[in-house]
């Protein structure tokens, strides 16, 4: 039971982690199909010699069989478009700290605050999260993806 409610508390909230433990790099198509062994490999994004079996992942992720269940792939272009939505949301944070507290600062700001996190995983990349390029925002959006193999043969 605490199996099962742990499978799909992962399959809501943390996407990416229940795909790179299942190895799943691609969108798994309604009944999803669970990896039962394989051979994980981040560096082509596939798993090699992968044995599945049918309807399991969906019960567990989603407890339905017609709910598809998204890949590392998909969920990393989703990340993407958070850190590009976090960069907005710092912007309007910088603003409003400096007392800039305007109707359109407040809305920008709140349309993207749930993805605050994101942006700031630029820091990392740059001083200031705004001033962040293209290649920053790749490698920020490739940070979201956990190390694969070490997931999948642990689990």
């Amino acid at each position: 039971m605490l199996g099962d409610e742990s499978g799909y508390t992962e399959g809501e909230t943390q996407k990416i982690k229940l795909a790179a433990i299942e190895a799943e790099w691609e969108t798994e198509p309604a009944p999803a199909s669970f990896t039962v062994i394989g051979f994980p490999d981040q560096a082509n994004q596939r798993t090699d010699f992968a044995l599945k079996i049918p309807y399991v992942l969906g019960l567990i992720a989603t407890r339905s069989i017609d709910e598809p269940v998204k890949g590392i792939k998909e969920l990393r272009q989703e990340s993407e478009q958070r850190v590009r939505s976090g960069i907005i949301a710092y912007d309007e944070l910088q603003k409003l700290k400096k007392g800039e507290a305007s109707e359109t600062t407040l809305a920008t700001f709140n349309e993207h605050k749930h993805d605050l996190g994101y942006g700031l995983l630029l820091k990392k990349y740059s001083e200031n999260v705004v001033d962040a390029d293209e290649a920053m925002i790749q490698q920020a959006a490739n940070d979201t993806v956990p190390k694969v193999a070490p997931l999948f043969w642990t689990f």
